[in-house]
Order: structure tokens, then C-alpha cells, then sequence
């Protein structure tokens, strides 16, 4: 649970900087070989895909721990 939150915090960290990153030279029309070229476009998913993966992880994290809570308390229910 802890490495999915923390994996998923540092993805959407990264997420944020390679967007600030590409945001420093969007302006110009000749970087990564214009607007449309696919070099352009693959940067632009990195920087979607990082920071939709850090929050699935942190999503998880907490699915996770709710599912523990529920279940240990429902097998010491059993216990009983």
C-alpha cells in the first residue's frame, strides 16, 4: 500500500515537471519538429501517461487499504 502511494505521488510529480518542460519551448513551432510530428506527440503522452498512472496508484493505495479494513474486521468478527 505505502509503495503504491508513494510510486503514485513521485509519477505525478514527474508528470508535472515533464509538462513544465515541454511547456518552456511549446511556444516555438520548430521544437521536436513542429506541432503535429510524432516526436511531439509522444512527449505529450509521457506527460499525460505519467501523471494518470500516479493517480491510479494512489487510488489503489487507498482501495487497498479500505479493502484490508474491511476484511481483517470482518475475519476477527469470525474469530469471535
Amino acid at each position: 500500500m505505502l509503495h503504491n502511494l508513494i510510486v503514485g505521488w513521485l509519477l505525478m510529480i514527474f508528470g508535472v515537471l515533464i509538462g513544465m518542460t515541454i511547456g518552456l519551448w511549446a511556444h516555438d513551432d520548430e521544437w521536436a519538429h513542429g506541432y503535429p510530428s510524432y516526436r511531439r506527440r509522444m512527449l505529450r503522452l509521457s506527460h499525460i501517461a505519467a501523471f494518470a498512472l500516479g493517480i491510479i496508484n494512489v487510488l489503489y493505495a487507498f482501495v487497498d487499504a479500505a479493502f484490508v479494513a474491511v476484511f481483517s474486521s470482518k475475519l476477527s468478527e469470525k474469530g469471535e
